[in-house]
């Protein structure tokens, strides 16, 4: 026997008739959503972490806290600390603009002006 016109059933959805108001979800959130990570977003976030603080302090922690985030949501991007850093170095060389014919010295001085370091001795 069916049930009569307006009544659940077990196990069914609720029945919503046409003159029900829409409500618009809203966020139980009190802060906004955080912005999402991509790769090229942690590295910049890296490099510019490096400038400040030294890659000694580039770790995945540090810059975890730096995008507000857990470290590892950052695994998802780069494997470990190492390739952090490889992708940091390869950011770094990649905005040095070398001509043709430069020495080994002027190579020496566009590094230390792109990582801002200065050149081992």
């Amino acid at each position: 026997m069916p049930p009569p016109d307006g009544e659940l059933v077990r196990n069914e959805h609720v029945r919503y008739d046409d003159s029900m108001p829409i409500i618009a979800p809203r966020s139980r959130r009190e802060r906004p959503a955080k912005p999402s990570l991509s790769r090229d977003g942690i590295i910049e976030t890296a490099v510019a972490l490096m400038r400040e603080e030294g890659l000694e302090r580039v770790t995945m922690r540090r810059l975890a806290a730096a995008l507000d985030t857990g470290p590892s949501s950052l695994y998802v991007y780069v494997r470990n600390t190492a390739e952090l850093h490889a992708a940091v170095l390869d950011e770094l060389l990649g905005s040095v603009g070398l001509k043709a014919g430069v020495t080994s010295e002027g190579w020496t001085m566009s590094w230390s002006a792109c990582s801002g370091l200065t050149p081992a001795s």
